[in-house]
């Protein structure tokens, strides 16, 4: 029946738990009325579907209530703090982790980030943290342990509705792209994870002022040279033949 797999996915949606326990308990109140007024249906499906409502109830009752889990964004923003997804050569952005709790106290929090990428980067090897949503940051914090391929932020525990943010800033010095993954895990289960990239493009090219050092007066120095030299030739002759 159509009904269960629809429950089944909405209670684990992105492969966690984000309904409560209320909109799981009515959305299984509604399919029961749903069963209970479709006269058509034989007993026997009947008794099928409500077997599956009271497995979904059992889940509850066994596993507890369910909470709305942490989740995780990734994205680069500008000097400006605005998101970008394309930057020139030469110019610096950050990239950012955040980790919102909307749910209950969690454990264990931890944060998985790798990259693909075709170019290179300068300055990106300081990271800053924040507990607070951003309003206090720690440079470096021991929290962070780098891999060749990226590195692993242990976040800790959070409170509910707690944020916490990991922020490195880079400057790209060839153009090319990066394609780059974060993993969520509470008590070693992936409960959420997201991707970002970003395009770097050439810088364009400036006119320096050597383009303007050719000017009338330049060129017309050599003539006035010219003219000197031409002056004293004549006025030689004409000397030589007054000695004459």
């Amino acid at each position: 029946m159509f009904w269960v797999p629809d429950i089944i996915n909405r209670f684990t949606e992105n492969g966690n738990s984000h309904l409560g326990s209320v909109r799981v308990i009515i959305s299984m109140g509604f399919t029961l009325i749903k069963i209970l007024t479709k006269k058509r249906e034989s007993d026997y499906s009947m008794k099928k579907g409500l077997k599956g409502v009271m497995f979904l109830f059992s889940a509850l009752l066994i596993c507890g209530t369910v909470s709305a889990a942490a989740n995780i964004d990734l994205y680069y923003t500008d000097t400006h703090n605005h998101p970008v997804d394309e930057v020139q050569v030469g110019e610096t952005i950050a990239s950012n982790i955040v980790v919102q709790n909307d749910g209950n106290s969690v454990t264990n929090v931890v944060v998985e980030q790798s990259y693909h990428n075709n170019n290179q980067w300068i300055n990106d090897d300081k990271y800053y943290t924040s507990l607070d949503g951003g309003n206090t940051w720690a440079q470096n914090p021991s929290s962070v342990t780098t891999r060749s391929d990226g590195f692993t932020w242990q976040v800790g525990s959070l409170l509910a509705q707690q944020k916490a943010i990991l922020r490195w800033p880079g400057t790209p010095v060839t153009p090319g792209y990066e394609v780059m993954n974060v993993q969520l895990y509470l008590d070693q289960l992936m409960v959420d994870s997201d991707t970002a990239n970003i395009t770097i493009t050439s810088a364009p090219i400036t006119v320096g002022t050597a383009a303007k050092t050719v000017g009338m007066q330049e060129t017309g120095s050599p003539l006035n040279y010219l003219f000197l030299a031409l002056a004293l030739i004549f006025g030689g002759l004409i000397f030589s033949k007054d000695m004459d």
